[in-house]
């Protein structure tokens, strides 16, 4: 996470401010630490540059079980989707090739993608951006 996020994260919970605690910082990069809430004082951890904002007990019970559909799905997402497509008569990578080159993407620019599922896009995106 940039340090200059910072700016406009807030708490989940309660909107209060966070005070950002660092264990690994790689030039204005933080790697690992956490954000300390100052109203509550709640904290979120960060791992591999991502804070954590999941709150589990805001989390109801279809949250829950979607979360357990999706776990057991995506490891077959991607083979059921490329199966799907070659039944319709054109290829799942043809089709992201396509839809990226339309982006019109340069080198250096940033791509967000979200709900990036299980990342499918990403090879192609590479081919633009250079990530």
């Amino acid at each position: 996470m940039k340090i200059s996020i910072l700016d406009i994260l807030c708490c989940p919970l309660c909107h209060g401010s966070l005070t950002l605690h660092t264990r690994s910082l790689k030039e204005d990069v933080v790697v690992e630490g956490e954000l300390k809430c100052s109203v509550c004082g709640k904290t979120y951890p960060l791992k591999n540059g991502l804070p954590n904002f999941i709150v589990k007990p805001c989390l109801r019970l279809s949250n829950r079980i979607q979360k357990l559909f999706y776990n057991i799905y995506a490891p077959l997402y991607d083979g059921l989707e490329r199966k799907l497509a070659e039944s319709l008569g054109f290829s799942e990578e043809g089709l992201r090739m396509e839809v990226v080159s339309r982006m019109d993407i340069e080198k250096g620019n940033t791509v967000l993608e979200v709900c990036i599922g299980t990342g499918g896009n990403i090879p192609y995106y590479r081919k633009y951006t250079g990530v």
